[in-house]
């Protein structure tokens, strides 16, 4: 349970209860367990979570004095939160509303399958790891909202209905990525080699419009210029239908630099003479990796959209300068060009 209070005007809000449930991913499939030393099979890595949100919240928004002596009922002046929790008719009197609570239990279910393909048409041995996924979304709710233009014209009132409503949505992806190298000759003092590692992922969203007739989540109202207004019935509603697809492209430069090394053969077991003692010598490498750069590049296309569907193109880039001063950069370019109408 919490509560919040504005002292100076009476308003409060309470959650009693809130309540919170869930289940961390598990493989309900996976027999893996069973076979020891064996791999799974492409249906065992099929992963399930859940998740489970509850809230009940009191909303206390008292009218003001002057309302409340126009409305003929003064006495409700000293009527507080508390009292209003108790009682119905006490909450009534001092806002003017009939229902105290919103209920509201929020229901979670991820699913994925992430597989990986170890060969690919054209290019033989290719490691890309797949991650199809779904997230499924289950809203309950005990009472729903009505919209109507007020007689006047002048103002939207808001009714609750009561009953059950369940705000059923869903979004589903399929991400795909890998890694690759490259060497690139360098000829510099203390250096060989460079290596670029390449980690090129995209990932396509779907999602419907929820706003659609179809899914019976909103109604619709006239408004003062008779232009029907579409609302939703309950909160959390999706507007708008997502079909997007996102790339980006990371990139990491690497070398590494050589240390000489004085190792004594004389030390080798079997030797006589241990240490350095006329000992013969020879010249080891002892190598450490250096990061020269990370170079990062990320965009996106939305095919829902009705114009100007690419994304604007991020670049991001670290390095280390000196040994102990970071530099990052970060910037954005925009695939389009301003037309001379904005």
């Amino acid at each position: 349970m919490d509560q919040n209070q504005t002292v100076n005007t009476g308003s409060a809000t309470a959650n009693l209860p809130t309540l919170s449930f869930s289940q961390s991913s598990f493989k309900p499939l996976s027999r893996s367990r069973n076979r020891p030393g064996q791999s799974e099979q492409f249906y065992e890595k099929f992963t399930v979570g859940y998740n489970l949100n509850v809230t009940n919240r009191f909303n206390f928004d008292p009218l003001s004095d002057e309302e409340l002596i126009a409305n003929g009922d003064s006495s409700a002046i000293d009527i507080t939160w508390l009292d209003a929790l108790f009682s119905a008719e006490d909450y009534r009197r001092a806002t003017g509303e009939d229902e105290p609570f919103r209920f509201r239990a929020a229901h979670t279910i991820p699913l994925s399958a992430p597989f990986t393909v170890n060969r690919l048409p054209l290019l033989g041995s290719f490691n890309l790891n797949m991650s199809p996924s779904v997230t499924y979304n289950e809203d309950w709710f005990a009472r729903t909202d009505r919209r109507a233009l007020s007689e006047d014209s002048t103002e939207v009132d808001i009714t609750s209905q009561a009953g059950f409503f369940a705000l059923r949505q869903y979004r589903a992806s399929l991400s795909a990525s890998s890694t690759f190298y490259g060497l690139l000759p360098i000829n510099l003092p203390g250096y060989n080699t460079v290596r670029h590692t390449v980690r090129p992922s995209l990932t396509y969203s779907y999602r419907p419009d929820f706003y659609n007739d179809s899914y019976g989540y909103t109604r619709t109202y006239s408004d003062a210029s008779g232009n029907d207004v579409r609302y939703p019935i309950a909160p959390g509603v999706t507007n708008g239908e997502l079909k997007q697809l996102t790339f980006a492209l990371n990139n990491t430069f690497e070398t590494k630099r050589s240390r000489n090394q004085e190792v004594s053969l004389s030390d080798e077991p079997g030797q006589p003479g241990g240490g350095n003692q006329n000992g013969r010598s020879q010249t080891g490498g002892n190598a450490g990796t250096v990061k020269l750069l990370d170079l990062n590049f990320a965009s996106g296309y939305n095919f829902a959209a009705d114009s100007l569907n690419f994304r604007d193109v991020l670049l991001t880039a670290r390095t280390r300068l000196f040994g102990n001063t970071d530099v990052d950069v970060r910037t954005t370019f925009s695939p389009y060009e301003m037309s001379a109408s904005g």
